[in-house]
């Protein structure tokens, strides 16, 4: 039994069951429930791992408090809002009582006026990054990067309203790259995808793919 265990065996046959289930109930439509059960345990053990997520962060960064380590004050931040945003999703949508309004405002308060300004700084800030990056690659000398170069200008004055008080061609010529380019293009990435997704499926029926089992490979 326990070399059966340290070869991880056990794991595996489950993996394939579940998922074989799942799979042939997806393409034949035969045994809708079974594989609908299956989908609920599932989402059941996400739920836990959603905890035992939780544990390890408050674990982590408690130690990191007590032990007053490098840039402690932070880890101290980041619990002292996860807990005002726990609060908040707790309560604030509970009713029957007084203070809903209070709770409601505390709730707007810190979603609208803390986490999307914060939000908005994030995604401003990666955009200036590509940007940068955009600049880079203009540097280097490859047909390749001057198409998405010429791509991506033409997809951002598409987008700014300046674009169209510029000239108005840029609205058609946009529009095409982000409808048809574009799509065309992500959805043959989806299908490499897909069948990478197969691939591995098939790696880890045979045994040969074992990262999920936390080996490592």
């Amino acid at each position: 039994m326990a070399v059966i265990l340290k070869r991880g065996e056990i794991p595996i046959i489950l993996f394939t069951v579940v998922s074989g289930i799942i799979l042939f109930s997806y393409f034949t439509g035969l045994i809708p429930e079974v594989a609908d059960e299956l989908i609920g345990w599932s989402i059941i053990l996400v739920s836990f791992s959603y905890i035992l997520g939780l544990v390890t962060l408050l674990r982590y960064h408690l130690v990191r408090i007590r032990k007053r380590e490098k840039y402690w004050p932070y880890s101290a931040i980041l619990l002292a809002f996860f807990l005002m945003f726990l609060v908040s999703g707790l309560l604030g949508g509970v009713g029957g009582y007084e203070g809903i309004a209070v709770s409601k405002e505390f709730k707007d308060f810190l979603w609208l006026h803390m986490l999307a300004p914060l939000q908005t700084g994030v995604l401003s800030y990666v955009g200036f990054y590509m940007y940068t990056v955009f600049f880079r690659g203009a540097r280097t000398r490859s047909w390749d990067i001057g198409i998405m170069l010429i791509t991506a200008i033409l997809l951002m004055l598409y987008t700014a309203p300046i674009g169209a008080a510029i000239w108005p061609g840029f609205v058609p010529i946009g529009a095409w790259l982000k409808d048809v380019a574009n799509s065309g293009a992500y959805r043959g990435i989806m299908i490499g995808v897909g069948i990478g997704l197969i691939a591995l499926w098939l790696r880890a029926v045979l045994g040969y793919e074992k990262s999920y089992l936390g080996g490592g490979r």
